[in-house]
């Protein structure tokens, strides 16, 4: 009897779709996937600031390469932030905290990154609004297309929701709205 084990990471702060294989040749045959950069990965997360509707970050990591792309979902205004922006993110390469570190190097670091976050601007107890939530790949038996996929956190909507809401007011006693 063999033990099911993951054929990739996350973070450990990073919530989402993990891929588990049941057998030995299940593991050999997506790890070989991974490795060939064939498995597609698209994580949501929010991050400060507003960003382009769509850019590239490719700057090394460890002296080894690292790409991700980043496209804009939504855009809110932030009391705290300013501006928070939902994006999806895809990782080209698969670095330690890949993501983590490209976003915060354009200036848009993950809401709750206590590692590459501003500091003064982390979050309490609500955890890495950054989460693996569609994965694609070839069925290791048959070679079809696989795509799994599962809705971000609750806890995204609610803080943009809310943090919007915050910002239409300022922070002096008046309850004015705010110019947009």
């Amino acid at each position: 009897l063999q033990l099911p084990r993951p054929v990739h990471r996350l973070d450990r702060s990073t919530s989402g779709l993990l891929l588990i294989a049941k057998t030995a040749s299940t593991a050999m045959e997506l790890g070989r996937q991974f490795e060939e950069k064939i498995v597609f990965k698209r994580y949501r997360a929010v991050v400060t600031g507003q960003v382009e509707e769509h850019g590239f970050v490719e700057t090394p990591i460890d002296e080894r390469v690292a790409k991700s792309e980043y496209r804009l979902v939504k855009c809110d205004r932030s009391a705290k932030y300013d501006r928070l922006s939902l994006v999806d993110l895809f990782p080209h390469t698969g670095r330690t905290h890949q993501l983590r570190i490209h976003m915060a190097e354009i200036g848009h670091p993950v809401v709750g990154d206590k590692l590459y976050g501003v500091e003064g601007m982390i979050l309490k107890r609500q955890g890495l609004f950054l989460c693996a939530v569609e994965i694609r790949f070839r069925h290791p038996s048959n070679g079809e297309l696989v795509k799994v996929t599962i809705d971000e956190p609750p806890k995204f909507q609610r803080f943009m929701e809310r943090e919007s809401r915050r910002s239409e007011f300022n922070y002096s006693g008046q309850t004015e709205l705010k110019e947009l």
